[in-house]
């Protein structure tokens, strides 16, 4: 799947926006390019949910740039994984670029991507981020304040809960990450090894089954990291700098 509309704004992997119900159980693989509003599956989630769905992807754009949604607004993002890269110039994020008035929630997630951006850059991104995983091999961010930079958040108005992130993760332009634990901007450390371990998802509360409310397993094939039960396809090659 190819969306490439440089010039445009709102522009969505699959979906525009999204207002109520539940998007479940769904890939999207290919590239997606935008102006404002832009992200892998949709360009706003307002309402509702989507749940156990991955995005291996290359997202660009400039402004509210997310891999999974460009914005969210009293919502949430529930067992969602992106890995491939994400990009933009301002508010963006491995899974969501940034919050409308309403914050919304991103629980059980993890993400791979590279993110790069001028400012306001995280690995996770806006939303109350709760038991999610920031393997992101590198934070890009060439102006804007410390805060606005971090592994995990890429803005101060969020909440951040049980978090880890990979701990070799580079800190690109000109500014280090701070010291990070669980429940701060940060995420505390994981390294390459425990991410391809079941446990460290266990103890983030993640459920590995073989259903929708148990979606985990780990790993098809060469790809050592989670994936849903009814995946018999690696989503992407294994990430570099996790192998």
């Amino acid at each position: 799947m190819n969306n490439e509309l440089p010039n445009e704004d709102y522009v969505g992997g699959l979906f525009g926006s999204i207002n109520g119900g539940a998007v479940r159980n769904l890939g999207v693989k290919g590239k997606v390019a935008g102006s404002t509003y832009v992200g892998g599956v949709a360009y706003a989630l307002y309402s509702g949910s989507i749940v156990n769905c991955f995005a291996a992807i290359e997202v660009k754009g400039k402004t509210y740039v997310g891999g999974i949604a460009g914005v969210l607004s009293g919502s949430n993002i529930i067992n969602c994984y992106v890995t491939g890269a994400v990009s933009g110039s301002s508010a963006v994020g491995g899974v969501v670029g940034a919050i409308g008035i309403n914050t919304g929630n991103v629980t059980n997630c993890y993400v791979t991507a590279a993110v790069s951006g001028n400012s306001a850059t995280g690995g996770i991104g806006a939303g109350n981020a709760t038991s999610c995983a920031a393997l992101n091999p590198s934070i890009s961010r060439a102006s804007g304040s410390n805060k606005s930079h971090a592994r995990v958040k890429n803005s101060g108005n969020i909440t951040n809960s049980n978090n880890v992130a990979w701990k070799d993760m580079a800190a690109l332009g000109g500014i280090a990450f701070s010291v990070g634990s669980a429940n701060n901007k940060d995420g505390a450390d994981v390294t390459a090894a425990q991410a391809k371990t079941q446990k460290i998802y266990e103890d983030l509360g993640w459920k590995f089954g073989k259903d929708d409310d148990n979606p985990w397993k780990m790993g098809v094939g060469e790809y050592g990291l989670p994936v849903f039960f009814w995946q018999t396809a690696a989503p992407a090659a294994m990430p570099a700098h996790l192998k």
